[in-house]
C-alpha cells in the first residue's frame, strides 16, 4: 500500500553509514560546471540515502520497488538496460512492515528515528474494464483540474498538502490484466496526523485502516463523466444537460454551494444509464484493501479493526 517516502532519520550516524559496506558514498559532479555537490548520495534497490553538509541523513525513494528488488520480483516488461523498479503488484502490510525492519538495520536506526516528510499510499486494482474509458472522464476534486500527462494516461489533482494521483498501471508495465492505481501522495505533516503516521514506528493495522479511509474520501469526492453512459432513449434536454456536465469549465464556474443539485443529476444519469465505473473501483479498493491486510499475511487482526475492515467491503 505505501510506495515513495521521504524520510528524514532522525540521531542518525553518518559515520556508521559511509563505513559500512552495504553503501557505496558518492559525490555528484556538476556537468555545466565541474563543481562537486556538498551532499553524499548512496542508490540501494531504487531508493536514495542522502548525508548532507550538516550531517542529516535522508532516505527517499519507493520502498515498494526496494522490496521487489531485493527479492528479485521483475515487471513484464523488464529490461535490465533500462529498469527503474516495479511497483506493480501487490504490496502487503506484511512486506511493508518487512522493508521497515531492512531500513532500519541498515541504516542502523530504530524505526521510531524514521520520521516521514512525504509518503504516498495507495492501491493497485484489477479491473474488468480499460482504465483509460474512467480516466478520461475525470474532472475536478475539491475544485482542482485533474491534470493529464503521460499520453493521458496518468491524472493527478494538485493540492497544497496532498496530491491525488490515478494512472493506468497496466499500461505502465504491460501487465495482463487492466489494472488502475489510485493514490495519495502526502506532502505536509497535517495530513500525516490525520491516519497517525508520523514514523515507521507508527505503520500499524490501525493507521493503515486510517489511511485507506483518507485515501477512499478522498476519491469519493472526485466528480466525474462516466463515459459508459448510453444517452440513447434520453430527452434532447437531457442529453444537452450531460454535455455541459463533461467539461471542466461548467464545474469551476459553479460555487462550491452551488455544485449539489448538477451533481444529484449527474449521479441519476450514472447510477441509472452508465456501468457507474466509479462505484465498481471503489468496490474493488475495498475488496483489495481487505487482501493487503488479512489474506496476504500472518497477522491477527483485533476484532474491533476486523469489524471496521469488514464493514468497508
Amino acid at each position: 500500500m505505501i510506495d515513495f517516502v521521504k524520510i528524514l532519520v532522525e540521531n542518525s550516524n553518518p559515520t556508521f553509514l559511509q563505513q559500512t559496506n552495504q553503501l557505496e558514498f558518492k559525490v555528484e559532479v556538476s556537468e555545466k560546471t565541474g563543481e562537486l555537490s556538498n551532499k553524499r548520495i548512496a542508490e540501494y534497490h531504487f531508493c536514495k540515502i542522502i548525508i548532507y553538509p550538516s550531517g542529516r541523513v535522508s532516505f527517499q525513494g519507493s520502498i515498494h520497488k526496494m522490496y521487489n528488488s531485493l527479492n528479485e520480483v521483475y515487471a513484464p516488461n523488464y529490461n535490465k538496460q533500462f529498469d527503474k523498479g516495479y511497483n506493480g503488484n501487490l504490496f502487503t502490510h506484511m512486506q511493508i512492515k518487512y522493508c521497515i525492519q531492512h531500513i532500519s538495520k541498515l541504516l542502523n536506526v530504530k524505526p521510531y528515528q524514521l520520521r516521514f516528510q512525504n509518503i504516498e499510499f495507495g492501491l493497485n486494482i484489477e479491473l474488468n474494464f480499460d482504465p483509460q474509458t474512467f480516466i478520461k472522464g475525470l474532472l475536478i476534486q475539491r475544485n482542482k483540474v485533474f491534470e493529464l500527462k503521460h499520453s493521458q494516461r496518468f491524472a493527478q489533482a494538485i493540492h497544497n498538502r496532498y496530491y491525488l494521483k490515478i494512472y493506468n498501471k497496466g499500461k505502465q508495465y504491460k501487465l495482463a490484466k487492466n489494472t488502475l492505481r489510485v493514490e495519495l501522495k502526502i506532502i505536509k505533516s497535517e495530513h500525516l496526523k490525520q491516519i497517525q503516521m508520523l514514523t515507521a514506528y507508527n505503520i500499524n493495522k490501525e493507521s493503515f485502516l486510517a489511511a485507506f479511509r483518507l485515501l477512499l474520501r478522498h476519491f469519493n469526492e472526485v466528480i466525474y463523466y462516466d463515459h459508459t453512459i448510453n444517452a440513447k432513449f434520453l430527452k434532447a434536454r437531457e442529453r444537452n444537460t450531460l454535455y455541459k456536465y463533461q467539461t471542466n469549465n461548467y464545474w469551476l464556474e459553479l460555487k462550491s454551494n452551488k455544485r449539489d443539485t448538477p451533481k444529484k443529476k449527474l449521479q441519476y444519469f450514472i447510477d441509472n444509464h452508465s456501468e457507474n465505473l466509479k462505484k465498481q473501483i471503489e468496490s474493488d479498493m475495498q475488496k483489495q484493501f481487505k487482501r493487503v491486510m488479512i489474506n496476504h499475511s500472518n497477522i491477527e487482526l483485533t476484532t474491533n479493526l476486523k469489524q471496521s475492515v469488514n464493514a468497508l467491503i
